[in-house]
């Protein structure tokens, strides 16, 4: 949502202002001999207003964007301001009148089908204050959680999924919704029956032994299906670029795993690897499953 404000500079340029507000931020644009300027602020979107502070942030940083071009003689007073908080305002007005508007449509739409909004969790007012990921204090709203109910037992779907389930979104996001959710079946199904025959290969594997203590270097080739995490879990399959051979290596290296197994080296205490002989087949199952994994 954005409000366009027409000022004049002192030697009678015209000067175009758009003013928006989207997630907490400010945002002001001007253009000025064809030259656009910007300049943003973040303010706190629960408040719903602008601190003086904010204000003056906003203006220096319009300040150094115009650099040179001050000669021309625009000037950002305090009644400039004025008007671009008024903007913000209406904006923050019309935008939270239209959210109501609009909760209120679709509860209106979810009792006619038989819903009803429950609360389930409530704010506790004797506990430790708590705050979000950025330190802001969370509300009593934000800590309570409502659910929706039907014939008296609460349904698994939120709010968004009930309104496509019942069609208030219109049949064609609805239809989308079911295709999506059978399609990911679909994947997960292909996902699965691909790791069953892969790993069903590997059951005739060969695993190689270090050689005088050394742990095997797989260095050139390609890596799929990797699920390797910082705690020495997870694994992958390795694909020379030679061709010679396909590896399936699983990490070993958390405490409490048997490191004296590992053959593999790694940038920690080493992983578990076993080997096939390199297969056209196979090599086009893994390079599968793995565009499936990135879906």
């Amino acid at each position: 949502m954005k409000q366009t404000i027409i000022k004049k500079t002192a030697s009678g340029l015209e000067v175009k202002f758009e003013v928006g507000s989207e997630s907490g931020v400010i945002s002001l644009a001007f253009q000025l001999n064809g030259k656009k300027h910007t300049g943003y602020c973040f303010v706190n979107a629960k408040l719903e207003y602008l601190k003086e502070q904010n204000i003056k942030i906003l203006k220096i940083k319009l300040d150094q964007e115009m650099n040179g071009e001050k000669s021309a003689g625009l000037t950002i007073s305090e009644s400039d301001f004025d008007i671009v908080k008024r903007a913000y305002y209406r904006i923050i007005a019309e935008k939270k009148e239209a959210e109501k508007a609009e909760s209120e449509k679709r509860e209106a739409f979810l009792k006619l089908k038989g819903y009803n909004c429950k609360l389930v969790c409530n704010y506790d007012e004797t506990a430790d204050e708590q705050t979000d990921l950025a330190g802001q204090r969370l509300s009593k709203e934000d800590l309570q959680s409502y659910r929706y109910f039907k014939n008296g037992k609460m349904v698994k779907e939120y709010e968004k999924e009930l309104l496509i389930k019942e069609g208030y979104f219109g049949e064609q996001v609805k239809a989308e919704k079911a295709q999506a959710k059978e399609e990911a079946k679909k994947i997960a199904a292909e996902k699965e029956s691909l790791k069953k025959e892969i790993e069903t290969s590997f059951e005739k594997a060969e695993k190689p032994e270090k050689t005088g203590g050394n742990f095997i270097k797989l260095e050139i080739g390609n890596i799929y299906c990797d699920n390797s995490d910082i705690y020495g879990c997870g694994g992958y399959y390795f694909i020379d670029e030679k061709k010679a051979a396909i590896w399936r290596v699983n990490h070993n290296g958390m405490d409490g795993d048997d490191w004296r197994h590992n053959n593999i080296k790694t940038g920690g205490a080493g992983a578990i690897g076993i080997r096939l002989p390199y297969s056209e087949t196979l090599a086009k199952k893994i390079i599968k499953l793995n565009e499936l994994i990135k879906k």
